[in-house]
């Protein structure tokens, strides 16, 4: 090397520190956005068509209630969409006779269907 030439580190080959910091944020954005939606928006688009459905009688009482997972868990998730906003749940009225019908249904008579 001649005197006026400085020694350059050789540059590392792969990522340099700003792109894995811009993959894992990507990556992380990715992961949140799959949390929310099968923890919030899925069971609760699943839940709106049920409401609609027995709303527009193409369900039974029954068949919502079993569609929505069974009593316990149909009362659940009625419950939960009942708390949430008009212009996300608008059918609030109709879920509260599927949760009255959750109410209804009772697990002897659950453990008595299953034994059949």
């Amino acid at each position: 090397m001649g005197a006026g030439e400085s020694e350059k580190p050789e540059k590392e080959s792969g990522p340099s520190t700003r792109e894995a910091v811009w993959v894992t944020a990507g990556i992380a954005i990715l992961l949140g956005l799959a949390v929310l939606f099968t923890a919030f928006i899925i069971p609760v688009a699943r839940t709106h068509t049920v409401v609609r459905a027995y709303g527009q009688e193409l369900l039974s009482e029954s068949a919502a209630v079993e569609r929505l997972g069974g009593p316990e868990r149909a009362e659940q998730r009625l419950l939960f969409y009942v708390s949430l906003p008009d212009w996300i749940a608008p059918h609030d009225n109709l879920a509260f006779d599927l949760v009255k019908c959750c109410r209804r249904i009772s697990p002897e008579a659950e453990a008595a269907r299953g034994e059949r």
